[in-house]
């Protein structure tokens, strides 16, 4: 009996589902697809959230010295995450379904790496520039309010970018990190398949 055991066991290992190649490469190229667009729609809203804050500074004329050099940190923080993010545009491109498995596989272990250095590194001087941005440019328009006005405002505000770093930012990282790893795990077993066939 306990041979047989093991012989079921072996065949339910064997009698697994062969991953479709098809398949696999459809869902990396959905991937690729909605991590351009994700790109495409980041660079427009910096882009106009730039020239929106340069508008409005343009036309206020703020008195102090800290509102422009906050001013400047926020675009500052914009423009690096923009460039930074930007540069996963060439590891796209080298995703598609022309490249062999193995290569199509480092690709994706490629992105997969920049991806978590964007992620942390990236968006951690993203949020430091910009939240030190924010608190110089608000001095000067909190100073003209009543103290407790004030602490309303920067409480508020503060708490939005408290929210959005432990909320929105790990949402996003972690469905990031699910697409990927999922699409490396098919890519692995299917090199696997392929590797192991005569």
């Amino acid at each position: 009996m306990p041979n047989n055991t093991d012989l079921k066991a072996l065949w339910n290992r064997q009698a697994s589902p062969v991953p479709d190649s098809k398949e696999i490469y459809a869902r990396a190229n959905s991937y690729k697809k909605n991590q351009t667009i994700t790109l495409v729609r980041m660079n427009v809203l910096l882009i106009l959230t730039s020239v929106f804050i340069i508008w409005v500074v343009w036309t206020a004329k703020p008195q102090m010295l800290s509102t422009k050099i906050g001013t400047v940190m926020v675009i500052m923080a914009m423009v690096i995450h923009l460039a930074v993010y930007n540069r996963i545009i060439p590891l796209l491109k080298k995703v598609n379904d022309h490249t062999n498995i193995n290569e199509y596989l480092q690709n994706l272990l490629k992105l997969k790496a920049k991806q978590r250095f964007l992620q942390t590194t990236m968006t951690n001087l993203y949020y430091v520039l910009l939240s030190s941005g924010m608190f110089l440019y608000m001095m000067e328009y909190t100073g003209r309010m009543k103290s407790a006005w004030s602490i309303v405002t920067y409480g508020l505000t503060f708490s939005w970018i408290v929210f959005s770093w432990f909320y929105f930012r790990r949402r996003a990282i972690k469905k990031h990190e699910q697409a990927i790893n999922e699409l490396i795990e098919k890519f692995e077993g299917l090199e696997k398949q392929l590797r192991s066939e005569p």
